[in-house]
C-alpha cells in the first residue's frame, strides 16, 4: 500500500514537472513569437516609411525642377509680353503651350499621389486609364479583370493601385520586358481576391539591387492587407497576391 502511494506521488511529481516544463516552453515560445511579430511589424512600418519618404523626395524634385522652372519661365515671358505691346502672337502661343505642359505635370503628380478616378470610379477603371495614358507607349500590358467593380474598401483599392504602379514602374525601368500581363480575379462567394502580375523581362535576380526598395514596399502593402504574397523572378518576373476580403 505504501509502495502504491509512493508510486502515485512520483507520478504526480513527474506529471507536474512535465507540465511545468511544457508551460515554460510555451511561455518562451509565445514571447519569442510575439517578439518576431513585433519585429516584422516594425520592419513593415519602416519599409513603408522609406517608400513614402522616397515618394516625397521624388515629388519635391518634380515640383522644384519641373513645375517651378516652368512657372518661372512663363512669368519671364509674360513680362516680355507686358513690355512689348501689342503682344507678340508667337510669344503668347509659347506661353499657352508651357501652361498646358505645367498643367499636365501637376496632373501627373496628383495622379501619383491619389488619382481622383480611384475614389470616383474604382480600381479597375483607374488601372485601365493608367495603362492607356502612360504605359502602352513603352511596353504593352494586357489587363484582365473578371468584374468591372470590385467590392473592396478604399484602403485596399489604394494599396493595389500603388502596387500596380510600382510593378509597372519597375518593369519599365529595369526589366527590359517586351510585355506585361495583369490579371485580377474576384471571388465574391469566397470573399477572396487574386492579383497576378508578370513580365517577360530579365527577372528579379538581375534587377533586385536596383528595385529592392520597391519590392519591399509591395511586401509591406501586402502585409497591411493580410495578403499572401508569392514572387518568382527566375525567368521573367511573376507576382501573385491573394487577399481574403
Amino acid at each position: 500500500m505504501q509502495e502504491k502511494s509512493q508510486l502515485i506521488i512520483i507520478l504526480v511529481i513527474a506529471f507536474t514537472a512535465v507540465f511545468s516544463v511544457m508551460g515554460v516552453f510555451f511561455i518562451v515560445f509565445f514571447r519569442k513569437y510575439n517578439q518576431n511579430l513585433i519585429q516584422r511589424q516594425k520592419e513593415a512600418i519602416h519599409n513603408l516609411f522609406l517608400g513614402q519618404q522616397n515618394e516625397r523626395e521624388r515629388i519635391a524634385r518634380d515640383l522644384h525642377d519641373g513645375i517651378n522652372a516652368e512657372i518661372g519661365s512663363i512669368i519671364r515671358e509674360l513680362d516680355e509680353i507686358e513690355k512689348n505691346k501689342p503682344a507678340n502672337e508667337e510669344i503668347i502661343a509659347k506661353v499657352k503651350l508651357k501652361l498646358k505642359s505645367t498643367a499636365e505635370s501637376i496632373r501627373q503628380i496628383s495622379q501619383d499621389l491619389m488619382p481622383v478616378s480611384l475614389k470616383k470610379y474604382g480600381l479597375v477603371y483607374t488601372i485601365e486609364q493608367m495603362i492607356e495614358q502612360d504605359v502602352l507607349k513603352e511596353c504593352p500590358i494586357y489587363f484582365k479583370c473578371n468584374t468591372n467593380k470590385l467590392n473592396i474598401n478604399e484602403e485596399t483599392e489604394f494599396h493595389l493601385y500603388k502596387i500596380t504602379q510600382e510593378l509597372i514602374h519597375n518593369t519599365l525601368k529595369h526589366s527590359k520586358a517586351s510585355e506585361m500581363i495583369l490579371d485580377i480575379y474576384y471571388y465574391p462567394e469566397k470573399k477572396k481576391l487574386e492579383y497576378n502580375f508578370s513580365d517577360d523581362g530579365r527577372g528579379m535576380e538581375q534587377t533586385v539591387k536596383t528595385n529592392g526598395i520597391g519590392l519591399k514596399n509591395i511586401a509591406t502593402r501586402a502585409a497591411l492587407m493580410n495578403g499572401l504574397l508569392t514572387i518568382n523572378g527566375k525567368d521573367g518576373f511573376r507576382l501573385t497576391l491573394q487577399i481574403n476580403l
